[in-house]
């Protein structure tokens, strides 16, 4: 798909939620242009760079981040999972280390789990819309709150087959479409 999008012309920024460590690539995946990003993946050894890049993002974006901060306290209540905190700091990291300068105009994250909570967050603290991929596993391994709060936020979703579509509509998502 981003081999696809960059050869139409469409500039990519790609940040993943973690360094993959192989050294197999698809040949596809050797004709993108953009190179990736990486989050830090988890908080041991990070401690610093997450805090200092969301101190940061707190003093230049506070009503974002305020938002950020409150839907993140909102989210933990419910699930109790110290992933959202994690998924938080993520997003503070990627709005100030990756963001400035780019010209980004949307945010889009690939699965539904824990790329989408980062990419809502981005979106919450920039501004910047936001959307996702949803496959499968995604979809239907996690509650299905979760998921029913990440479709109505997102202003786009996307799966693979219409049964999904089904599913995530069944959710109550209107905006979602199908793309094989």
């Amino acid at each position: 798909e981003i081999e696809l999008l960059e050869r139409k012309g469409f500039p990519f920024q790609l940040i993943a939620m973690r360094n993959p460590g192989e050294a197999f690539t698809h040949e596809s995946v050797k004709r993108i242009q953009a190179q990736p990003h990486y989050l830090p993946s988890s908080q041991k050894g990070n401690w610093i760079r997450l805090l200092w890049a969301n101190g940061m993002i707190v003093c230049h974006h506070p009503r974002g981040y305020g938002r950020a901060l409150a839907s993140a306290w909102s989210k933990w209540r419910r699930s109790h999972s110290w992933a959202t905190l994690k998924h938080l700091l993520q997003a503070g990291y990627l709005v100030w280390r990756f963001l400035p300068g780019t010209g980004a105009t949307r945010l889009h994250a690939h699965f539904a789990h824990s790329p989408t909570s980062v990419a809502y967050f981005a979106h919450v603290i920039s501004g910047l819309p936001f959307g996702f991929t949803a496959h499968a596993k995604d979809i239907y391994t996690q509650r299905p709150q979760a998921l029913q709060d990440k479709l109505h936020k997102a202003d786009i979703v996307i799966t693979c087959t219409q049964y999904h579509q089904k599913v995530l509509e069944d959710l109550g998502c209107r905006n979602v479409h199908h793309v094989y």
